[in-house]
């Protein structure tokens, strides 16, 4: 077996480069937000109107990049994972229907409130791993027996800071602000 398919570094690092590229384009994204409106700006109006496709491919993504490291790298996904697994993995089926559906309107509800859902679930994961308060790790729904893993653990932690929640967080970040395009475009 090659040892791209027994490392899980190198396909971390494509995987966390592109959460660091998606964060960039988050923070130009809510900028011009700020400063302009989505139909007078070509970027703002580019990415409303193919805000269903590229919110498609952000899940298609998320879903298979969690599968790989639970299905062919091993990592065992915690109870929090697993809670944002079953709001994410939706949003494939959801968005994939409205894309064959052409129902790009009536999907944008739907992706946004899971997205929403899927956020603070992400950040209080994040921040569980982060941090040693003790105040945060009192709410952890973690199996201590060491059945399942732990919620403060990680398998992931590339550049310092991308963690497998925080890649949970940036795909429903993104898939919110697609969502919100939409509505703010009509």
């Amino acid at each position: 077996m090659s040892l791209y398919l027994q490392d899980p570094y190198y396909f971390s690092s494509v995987i966390a480069g592109l959460v660091i590229a998606a964060q960039i384009a988050v923070i130009i994204t809510v900028v011009l937000m700020l400063v302009s409106k989505v139909n007078t700006n070509a970027y703002l109006s580019m990415l409303a109107h193919h805000s269903t496709l590229l919110a498609f491919i952000v899940a298609v993504v998320a879903t298979a990049s969690s599968l790989t490291y639970s299905e062919v790298f091993g990592m065992r996904p915690c109870e929090l994972c697993v809670y944002q697994r079953i709001v994410i993995f939706p949003q494939v089926i959801v968005l994939g229907i409205a894309l064959w559906r052409q129902h790009h309107d009536i999907v944008t509800d739907y992706a946004l409130s899971l997205a929403l859902v899927a956020m603070p679930i992400s950040l209080f994961h994040y921040i569980l791993q982060k941090t040693d308060a003790p105040a945060i790790h009192a709410f952890a729904p973690c199996d201590f027996t060491g059945q399942a893993p732990s919620c403060s653990n990680y398998y992931v932690n590339m550049y310092g800071y991308v963690t497998i929640p925080l890649m949970a967080l940036t795909t429903s970040a993104l898939i919110l602000l697609l969502m919100v395009l939409r509505k703010r475009m009509h």
